[in-house]
């Protein structure tokens, strides 16, 4: 991914806590190429499994990485001069009760 990307921020922190050094062959800023490269056989790479039903090729195989574990943070985003919907007040009551579990 490209070096401005939030995936590459992330794979690169991932990197330096894990003590590896990978030096990309080709950076794209959009996953469409990645995915054809990876089918191509030109190479492979990290992502977030956020990002995989963009890959939509189906010769891609998918690996879980666990060392080290990677993390990103979420907001909740919501209009700041109107009310929430009743499914919408529910949904966040419920996100919110669910990371206070957390």
């Amino acid at each position: 991914m490209a070096p401005h990307s939030s995936v590459r921020r992330m794979t690169d922190m991932a990197q330096a806590q894990a003590k590896v050094s990978a030096k990309p062959r080709f950076e794209y800023a959009q996953l469409a190429p990645v995915g054809g490269f990876i089918v191509a056989g030109l190479g492979i790479s990290a992502l977030p499994r956020s990002t995989l039903p963009l890959l939509t090729q189906a010769e891609i195989a998918v690996h879980t990485l666990s060392d080290p574990l990677v993390g990103r943070t979420i907001g909740l985003a919501k209009p700041q001069q109107r009310s929430l919907s009743p499914a919408a007040r529910l949904l966040e009551g419920y996100l919110l009760k669910q990371l206070k579990a957390d």
